[in-house]
């Protein structure tokens, strides 16, 4: 698709293995992580989206445009990407969490 060193595609590999993930367990990606491995290290607030009840904990997202520099919004809190569930949860789209469970991932 690209030159080598023109464009990094990470992503595709991920989403490959996520689905094959969730054909092999029978079960939806998500709901695999879960039990195999955000249950067992105790990590209660991480996912593919915030629940409605704990939105108001997810921060505003922003980012610095590359040819100005400038700082500027990137995604809303409310209404915004992760305060939905996702179609088709994959690891490109990016999983949303606290510091505590990102804390008990990296034990």
């Amino acid at each position: 698709m690209h030159q080598p060193g023109e464009k990094w595609m990470y992503h595709t590999a991920s989403d490959v293995l996520g689905v094959l993930i969730a054909r092999a367990s029978g079960q939806p990606l998500e709901t695999f992580l879960h039990e195999r491995i955000f249950e067992r290290l105790g990590m209660k607030d991480t996912g593919f989206s915030v629940p409605a009840t704990r939105v108001d904990r997810l921060a505003t997202s922003y980012q610095v445009d590359p040819n100005t520099g400038v700082l500027e919004l990137y995604d809303e809190a409310k209404g915004g990407e992760w305060s939905r569930p996702p179609a088709f949860p994959v690891r490109r789209r990016g999983l949303v969490s606290t510091i505590d469970d990102y804390g008990a991932f990296a034990r």
